[in-house]
């Protein structure tokens, strides 16, 4: 299998630039995937790699191989669409055999292959069937045993399981992370759904605008953003505005507009914070607790809004500070109505501080707090 390295990769259509300036490692047989928004340009990266499309700048790598200028039929890579693009008047075996044909390999190695796939993707006994006779995540198998049985050496997939309902999504989830890593094939995985990109990869490159915002783990992109929009996009947060008071203690203190003082971290070391620099502090909504007496830091004066039982816990709106409203998933043994004043929690190891200046981001998360609505 292959490395993939983008470099200075800029694509524009007419006056839009799609993708700017982009520097990208993908590791040899992982499983990475482009997260982000309609139009934030990451199919079009998928596509400039798949060789579709044709950057004005910057050049593709697979190992050491410039293969910028390469035609798409000479990069062997296989590519899942959207929409599955299987031929509706051929058979499943046929569909699967398609570019095998292309490539002039004999009968006999072609059958050995396509029921080999097939056993892979679970689809062994449906050679014969047309894609009218399979389910829509059968279809989806047909699909990835199409660009599999070539043995590509980088494996595209874009927003595969989107047309899928709910519960054939968590299915082919599963499955496509089974196969790629029996495979041990390079993928690039292309979805807007952030609870699938969290799921599936090996790696998450979060991007809006054309531009990569942060590069980790779904892990360390959950609870570690560098940024607003990566704080915002994946999952939910609640922001709370507020100024730097002290920088000095290793535990920054925050001072909110209505007084309330919080304790927060930064999520990296290069970040460096001014004593009244104006900043956001970012909760997730897991991390609120009811305050217990022994805890006499981080602790936020509430007003109940909103209760709804979810089985796991209480999803709960509260209004702090009679302007502000936080988002919190609360222990289901806690006695809680709306109306109850509630003394909530956060350690100051979850409550993430992020910075306003040079954030494009910034007058998006601003509005939102300005119609109170400051929990995605």
């Amino acid at each position: 299998m292959v490395t993939i390295d983008l470099k200075e990769l800029t694509k524009r259509f007419g006056e839009v630039v799609a993708c700017d300036d982009i520097d990208l490692h993908v590791e040899d047989g992982e499983l990475f995937t482009l997260l982000g928004p309609s139009g934030c340009g990451k199919t079009t990266i998928l596509r400039c790699i798949a060789g579709f499309y044709t950057p004005e700048e910057g050049q593709i790598f697979f190992d050491e191989t410039n293969i910028t200028r390469v035609p798409p039929n000479n990069r062997n890579t296989g590519m899942v669409f959207q929409n599955y693009a299987i031929w509706p008047h051929m058979k499943v075996f046929d569909n699967v055999a398609f570019g095998l044909k292309i490539r002039k390999i004999p009968k006999v190695t072609i059958r050995k292959k396509v029921e080999d796939i097939l056993e892979l993707v679970r689809l062994g006994g449906l050679a014969g069937r047309t894609p009218f006779q399979l389910s829509g995540g059968q279809q989806q198998r047909v699909a990835l045993a199409r660009a599999l049985v070539i043995e590509p050496t980088v494996l595209l997939l874009d927003e595969p399981l989107s047309n899928l309902d709910a519960k054939l999504r968590l299915e082919m989830r599963h499955e496509i992370k089974r196969i790629q890593k029996e495979f041990g094939i390079t993928t690039i995985y292309v979805t807007h759904d952030q609870e699938e990109a969290l799921s599936i990869s090996d790696r998450i490159a979060v991007m809006q605008l054309g531009k990569i915002m942060q590069v980790d783990s779904p892990r360390e992109i959950y609870e570690e953003p560098h940024n607003l929009f990566v704080a915002d996009f994946i999952g939910s947060c609640t922001f709370i505005p507020g100024t730097i008071k002290q920088t000095d203690s290793g535990k920054p203190v925050i001072e909110t507009p209505w007084g309330l003082e919080l304790k927060g971290r930064t999520t990296s070391k290069d970040v460096s914070l001014r004593k009244g620099e104006e900043v956001y502090v970012a909760i997730r909504p897991e991390d609120f607790k009811v305050r217990r007496p022994t805890e006499p830091f981080n602790v936020i004066p509430s007003t109940i809004e909103s209760v709804v039982f979810t089985g796991r816990y209480y999803h709960v709106y509260a209004d702090v500070g009679g302007t502000n409203s936080v988002n919190a998933e609360l222990d289901p043994d806690t006695p809680i109505k709306i109306g109850d004043k509630k003394e909530l929690h956060v350690n100051h190891s979850d409550a993430i501080i992020l910075k306003i200046e040079d954030d494009p981001f910034a007058s998006h998360i601003k509005q939102l707090l300005e119609g109170k609505a400051i929990a995605k």
